[in-house]
């Protein structure tokens, strides 16, 4: 099962997995469709730098998350080195403006304040800024 927000991005996924058996689905990260506790991992790539409210995305991720589950984040973050986080800072009303994301996330305090427990963190490139998170659901 994938979701997205966007019909666009649904037809190109789509077309791009047409020969697997992925259920693609429009759908909003922040108010998911699915009865709780019903998936065994939930992948966020990009998604809590995208949705007005992440905070709200983590808890619907984590409610329909099983408690024994886990959340796999892909995400570019604030970064804690002061003269990147400024850039953040300057870019931020241009990427979200244009574009519908934001660099400037708190994006592990966003996380715990969902309703998950941080259990990997991984730096992926540009310093600290894109991460990989393994979070499990504080149920």
């Amino acid at each position: 099962m994938a979701i997205d927000h966007s019909p666009g991005m649904i037809g190109k996924a789509k077309i791009r997995a047409a020969k697997s058996d992925v259920e693609m689905v429009i759908m909003d990260a922040q108010h998911l469709a699915f009865k709780d506790n019903v998936f065994d991992s939930v992948v966020m790539i990009f998604v809590l730098c995208s949705v007005p409210d992440p905070v709200k995305g983590v808890e619907e991720y984590v409610r329909v998350c099983k408690p024994e589950g886990k959340i796999i984040n892909l995400e570019h973050v604030r970064s804690k080195y002061q003269i990147i986080s400024f850039m953040e800072e300057l870019i931020n009303p241009i990427t979200s403006g244009f574009f519908g994301f934001n660099v400037n996330r708190y994006t592990r305090s966003n996380i715990e304040a969902g309703g998950a427990s941080v259990v990997e963190d991984h730096k992926l490139a540009f310093f600290d800024v894109f991460r990989f998170i393994i979070s499990k659901p504080n149920k």
